[in-house]
């Protein structure tokens, strides 16, 4: 990884700013499926509305990042590291790591649940499990969001905020 970032603050922010830009349309474009006209049942507006903002944010992102490194003419490798020796290792120790914190994490879940309960509140399943939980939700659907909740939300997230904007 670059121990130096070769970018500006003001650099960083233009990322930023053009990544919440890209978010705001996405988010304008997800508020037109509530408009009647729109061909969807009202059932599948919420997740449509989740597809598209997810797109607007977590694609663009990659993509705005990959402009502004190769505008600081930087490849990925280079700039987060991805080409430091022992890959494969932190892989399989990250895999180890996830496997061994899951029953904790569950236990956690399930004791925070009791804990609200507890105290007259009642937890809820986060939006987008709420309607992927729901009756005919087509199979390409769920897979679409799965592939987008577990694979590409975090690299564009940690992209963003650990590699470019926690640096600077």
């Amino acid at each position: 990884m670059v121990s130096q970032k070769p970018w500006s603050a003001d650099a960083a922010a233009r990322l930023f700013l053009g990544i919440i830009s890209t978010l705001c349309v996405g988010m304008a474009f997800a508020g037109l499926v509530e408009s009647p006209k729109f061909i969807a049942s009202e059932q599948n507006r919420t997740l449509i509305q989740m597809i598209v903002t997810a797109i607007f944010f977590q694609i663009s992102s990659l993509i705005w990042v990959h402009t502004f490194l190769h505008g600081h003419k930087l490849s990925w490798s280079e700039a987060f590291g991805l080409n430091a020796p022992g890959k494969l290792r932190i892989v399989l120790l990250a895999i180890l790591a996830a496997v061994a914190i899951f029953p904790l994490a569950a236990l956690l879940q399930e004791a925070s649940a009791w804990i609200m309960e507890s105290f007259r509140m009642h937890p809820q399943a986060q939006i987008v499990v709420q309607e992927l939980e729901k009756p005919k939700v087509p199979w390409g659907e769920t897979a679409f969001v799965g592939v987008l909740a577990i694979a590409v939300a975090p690299v564009a997230e940690e992209t963003l905020f650990r590699g470019i904007l926690y640096p600077t």
